[in-house]
């Protein structure tokens, strides 16, 4: 059953309430069709969405003004189980290219609007209108980050040492942030969910999830 969360803006819903939600906004059908497959795989997760009091904050907070379509899909549906950092999401693969393409199996992002970890951070992305939304800290370093100064919000990927690294070396750094997705809106495409301590695997723009992740063993000799 629906129930709203003042104090931290966001509606909570049942699978139900979510695709209530979705047919109820005006946002594109291919928006849509996307959020209600995503909805229908996951039936008993708690859904939410975010008022524009949340999203007025984040801008706030970040020093940045969110696209509207951006905003119009967060206020629709913003993903399922509110609490996102005990969400991790493994990407099966990239629809554009990336040196972490071939290893995305060892890639677990924590996602989110997750915002600048710092000034120097912020100082660097802002140059390509980049805004975090994705984040792992394991052993290679990924970031994801939208772009913010297309209406679309296309996805990038990059490992900031890199961006760095070329700046050294005299090189336009976002020659290695790598359009990996062609609009934030694919990622309601989402192929496998789970909760803390299990895997979450997800695929975007309808690309089919060839790979089953196991727990493993914690008993073993």
């Amino acid at each position: 059953m629906e129930s709203m969360d003042p104090q931290r803006h966001i509606t909570l819903g049942d699978s139900q309430d979510a695709e209530d939600w979705v047919r109820k906004s005006t946002l594109p059908v291919s928006v849509t069709e996307a959020m209600l497959r995503f909805i229908r795989r996951f039936p008993g997760f708690v859904f939410y969405k975010e008022d524009d009091v949340f999203l007025d904050q984040v801008e706030a907070r970040e020093t940045v003004h969110l696209t509207q379509s951006l905003r119009d899909m967060r206020k629709t549906l913003a993903f399922a189980v509110p609490d996102q950092e005990d969400i991790l999401v493994q990407l099966d693969c990239f629809i554009g290219g990336s040196p972490r393409s071939d290893h995305l199996h060892e890639v677990w992002y924590r996602m989110g609007l997750i915002g600048y970890s710092n000034d120097e951070q912020r100082g660097l992305l802002e140059q390509a209108n980049l805004f975090p939304i994705g984040h792992w800290w394991g052993r290679g370093d990924s970031s994801l980050a939208i772009n913010l100064q297309s209406d679309k919000s296309p996805v990038y990927e990059f490992c900031e040492e890199d961006l760095w690294d070329n700046i050294a070396d005299g090189v336009p750094p976002f020659d290695s942030a790598y359009p990996v997705f062609d609009t934030y809106s694919e990622i309601y495409d989402i192929g496998y969910l789970r909760n803390w301590g299990l895997f979450i695997s997800i695929f975007l723009a309808g690309l089919c999830i060839s790979k089953v992740f196991k727990q493993q063993n914690m008993n073993t000799n």
